[in-house]
């Protein structure tokens, strides 16, 4: 309720779902790393601070059938996969290290 009354807006058809974040900004657990790593395996790729989390929540929603049945599920995703492969996930509850970010190229640059 608190967040609604700062959005200008009627539809009444979304939830702001709180068990999800994992314990915090960049923390992780075995069950979302080991979720992390199948995705991965499966030509996903994820990490662990927003986007791991997201689709976590997404196939945790979809197994409890919080969904109805022949509904559509758009997932948008709106940052925090980086370009490049992530090094390892960290240990459960620690902040994670990212890398630096690669550099920067243009379209028409040698790869």
């Amino acid at each position: 309720d608190e967040i609604k009354k700062y959005l200008n807006s009627d539809f009444k058809n979304w939830q702001l779902l709180l068990d999800y974040h994992g314990g915090g900004y960049a923390k992780t657990s075995h069950e979302l790393n080991r979720f992390i790593e199948q995705l991965k395996a499966d030509g996903v790729p994820t990490e662990f601070v927003y986007s791991g989390k997201l689709f976590w929540a997404v196939q945790d929603l979809v197994s409890k059938k919080f969904f109805e049945p022949g509904s559509t599920v758009l997932v948008l995703h709106t940052g925090g996969l980086r370009p490049d492969d992530f090094t390892p996930v960290p240990s459960p509850g620690r902040r994670g290290e990212v890398p630096p970010s690669p550099p920067r190229r243009r379209i028409g640059d040698e790869v």
